[in-house]
């Protein structure tokens, strides 16, 4: 869905749910104009295991809107919710993550 990678794999990107949920708390303006190309109202939901805590699991929503579909604005957008607006919202980088095909859902 969201482009070709090297190999022609597709990859696929998408935002922790705890942290978003977090970020959304302090304002809606993420939600209304940010989040709506890129996560319809019911995103596929996934697990990933934390890279620090054996056990532990990051819920995912995977990114399923229309421009889920172009790598390059996937990439950007998470960018954002690294850099600023995490930092601004909750006081750290927003978790993101790609689906690698080998190793499953790793931190972007």
């Amino acid at each position: 869905m969201i482009g070709q990678g090297m190999e022609g794999a597709v990859m696929r990107y998408g935002v922790s749910v705890a942290d978003l949920h977090a970020a959304l708390a302090e304002s809606g303006v993420v939600s209304s104009i940010l989040l709506n190309p890129f996560l319809k109202e019911r995103p596929e939901l996934v697990k990933a295991q934390r890279e620090s805590v054996l056990g532990c699991f990051d819920r995912i929503a995977v990114f399923n809107g229309p421009a889920s579909c172009d790598e390059a604005r996937c990439v950007a957008f998470v960018e954002l919710l690294q850099d600023l607006i995490g930092p601004k919202k909750i006081g750290r980088p927003i978790r993101c993550f790609k689906e690698d095909p080998k190793r499953g859902w790793i931190r972007a």
